[in-house]
């Protein structure tokens, strides 16, 4: 018996198969030969079979062509077991991949990512119409980016377009004019890797920060005038109060009884009116910080 091979030529001679009720009953199978089906892992599959009715024997030619057919069964269910993984890795590479430029193409942010040779491997819907709606310009895959970048933001993105290239992250703020309109960007520049973790190009972001932008300027506005007007208070009438509070506090030193009650009264008012304008000062000094 070769190896791999298991040949029963009578059944009927055999003791192990004698009584079998495949030899007996219906099935009436006189002669049985097997191959195992044994992937290159060691993994038993089951078997090749051939029967017959009545009892016969196998030539080494009909053996070695058993065992071919064997292992050509093994190499057929093999295939047929990676063609269903690559399938299977297929869909779920496809829908993470929908799910993902979903992502990109609900975002309000610009985003783009560009080759080592600075062509455009990918942008979504909101740069392609911002650079048709501003510039005029329809973006297309393959293209040079830096045909799409203005005079006035070439040097800086190369620059750290190059540094991203190089493994390191940037994130920066600056201000760029389009179509007559400043706009406030926060520009991001990172590494794009492949499967095997080569960087294969540069993933940009650009976010319109020019709200944001517009409200902290609005702050700084008022942190000025919050600013002055505690300059007001504590000068331009603290200044007098003081004053006031000087002569009140001569007029009682000098105990002159028609009008001591008087300038009893004078000195109380002016000195709570002292710690409400002091009160409003650090109020105002609080607000103005941010405390």
């Amino acid at each position: 018996m070769n190896e791999g091979l298991f040949i029963v030529p009578d059944t009927g001679k055999d003791e192990r198969f004698v009584d079998h009720p495949y030899r007996k009953g219906p099935a009436n199978i006189q002669f049985y030969a097997g191959a195992s089906l044994t992937t290159v892992d060691g993994i038993n599959l089951g078997s090749l079979c051939v029967v017959d009715h009545q009892p016969k024997e196998l030539n080494t030619l009909q053996q070695r062509m058993l065992g071919i057919l064997s292992k050509q069964v093994v190499h057929i269910l093999e295939f047929d077991y990676s063609l269903e993984v690559l399938k299977s890795q297929f869909l779920d590479s496809k829908a993470n991949e929908i799910k993902l430029r979903a992502l990109f193409e609900s975002s309000s942010a610009c985003h783009l990512l560009v080759g080592r040779d600075m062509d455009i491997l990918y942008f979504n819907r909101t740069l392609a119409d911002f650079m048709l709606d501003k510039h005029g310009q329809k973006m297309e895959l393959g293209a040079p980016i830096l045909n799409y970048v203005g005079e006035d933001f070439i040097r800086s993105f190369t620059l750290n377009f190059t540094r991203a290239l190089s493994g390191e992250k940037i994130t920066f703020e600056d201000s760029l004019w389009h179509d007559a309109t400043q706009i406030w960007w926060q520009f991001s520049f990172s590494p794009a890797y492949d499967a095997a973790g080569a960087v294969i190009g540069v993933s940009y972001t650009a976010s319109d920060i020019s709200e944001l932008k517009k409200s902290q300027h609005e702050d700084d506005s008022k942190k000025r005038a919050l600013d002055r007007i505690a300059l007001m208070q504590s000068h331009n009438i603290r200044g007098p109060l003081s004053s006031i509070l000087g002569l009140v506090d001569i007029l009682h030193r000098a105990e002159v009884a028609e009008v001591a009650e008087e300038v009893s009264m004078l000195k109380q008012a002016a000195e709570q009116l002292d710690e409400i304008i002091v009160r409003l000062v650090e109020q105002a000094s609080a607000k103005s910080y941010g405390k």
